[in-house]
């Protein structure tokens, strides 16, 4: 919750607004992912989670930008080298 709380601070000075999805397995990111990404000029934050750790390629794939599956633009934390 230290992330979102520090996103959730600088976002009026960016000018976005931010809505948490909540997810806790890959159906409910992917429907957040297709929620979000009817929404125009939307982006994405993969929080540092387990969930989002688990389910980080899922991630990368429903919000490429190269595979245009939903066309987000995203970042994610960085992720562990195995």
């Amino acid at each position: 919750m230290t992330f979102w709380r520090a996103a959730e601070a600088a976002a009026p000075r960016f000018g976005v607004e931010l809505k948490m999805a909540g997810v806790h397995n890959a159906a409910e990111i992917e429907h957040a992912v297709i929620t979000f990404s009817s929404e125009e000029n939307g982006g994405l934050i993969a929080m540092p989670h387990t969930v989002t750790v688990v389910n980080h390629q899922l991630i990368i794939e429903l919000a490429s930008s190269t595979g245009c599956r939903y066309c987000l633009h995203s970042a994610t934390p960085p992720l562990p080298v195995p």
